[in-house]
């Protein structure tokens, strides 16, 4: 399976699914227009991974920033990523938002979920 790879622009983050490596990433901003487009492909190679995944899978997600229009799309991926067995999510968040904070300790009996250190929230 080819990986997923977006670069990292000023409104969207940087993405790496590699099936291979059983390792997902996203890093950045979401700031996008239509974040269902962007999640749709992002759930489409998902549910193809689903079918025969790693014996282990990371998911890495660094946001420091998301709109509350991607908040509804983020939620649907994290609840997409519990069908993969032996799944890690570590989630970094940024302390002083309340919404990532909020986000966070709603789903923190799941997932690790991680504050990002100052000096790496832009």
């Amino acid at each position: 399976m080819r990986p997923l790879v977006y670069e990292q622009t000023r409104f969207s983050p940087k993405v790496i699914f590699d099936a291979d490596r059983g390792v997902f990433e996203m890093e950045g901003t979401l700031m996008l227009e239509d974040n269902k487009v962007f999640f749709q492909t992002i759930n489409r190679w998902w549910r193809i991974y689903q079918q025969n995944p790693n014996p282990q899978t990371q998911v890495v997600c660094k946001l420091n920033y998301y709109t509350f229009a991607a908040d509804t799309f983020l939620m649907e991926w994290l609840f997409v990523l519990k069908d993969v067995p032996n799944v890690e999510v570590i989630w970094y968040y940024n302390p002083d938002d309340w919404e990532m904070q909020e986000f966070a300790t709603t789903y923190q009996s799941n997932y690790s979920f991680v504050k990002l250190k100052e000096e790496k929230v832009k």
